[in-house]
């Protein structure tokens, strides 16, 4: 997930129904619609509960370390930033395993990585640039918006297997 321009806050990310179109936002937009997860389990995000992929039980937390700033890297750079990502992740001892986020030009290999909590989970993302970070304990999810490493925002939504069908 990544940062564009010179950082989100949380005035940028309000809950929809307090008057934010999520149209509003193209960033917000592209967090919130994108698919999540492995090639052979992929998730979104959505407003109502459903069936949600089998490696979301437990604490589960969603990061990458791909296009910092929002801003297309090149591949060797991006590469390397996610080889020192997975070097953290080893060096706390979690267990994890690889995902992507996006698709087409925008798709990022991401990391699942079981047991993190939300202010552990914000720094990885902070300390690697993004704007946001998913956290989830089962199908429910907060995608969590950043600057730094500080949580400035939360949105609160479902995992589920199938891409939301528009309103």
């Amino acid at each position: 997930m990544t940062r564009r321009g010179p950082g989100p806050g949380p005035a940028p990310h309000r809950d929809p129904r307090h008057g934010d179109p999520l149209h509003g936002d193209p960033l917000r937009h592209a967090f919130l619609t994108t698919r999540y997860g492995t090639a052979a389990e992929p998730a979104w995000l959505s407003g109502r509960p459903g069936p949600g992929p089998g490696w979301a039980a437990g604490r589960w937390g969603i990061v990458t370390a791909w296009n910092p700033a929002g801003q297309q890297a090149d591949s060797s750079s991006n590469a390397a930033r996610q080889a020192e990502l997975e070097r953290r992740l080893r060096s706390l001892g979690r267990p994890f395993f690889p995902g992507h986020n996006g698709e087409g030009e925008w798709q990022e290999p991401t990391f699942i990585v079981r047991g993190l909590g939300p202010a552990e989970l914000a720094g990885l993302g902070g300390d690697f640039g993004q704007a946001a970070v998913l956290h989830g304990s089962g199908t429910r999810a907060a995608l969590l918006w950043l600057d730094g490493s500080q949580v400035t925002g939360a949105e609160r939504r479902w995992l589920v297997s199938e891409p939301p069908q528009p309103a």
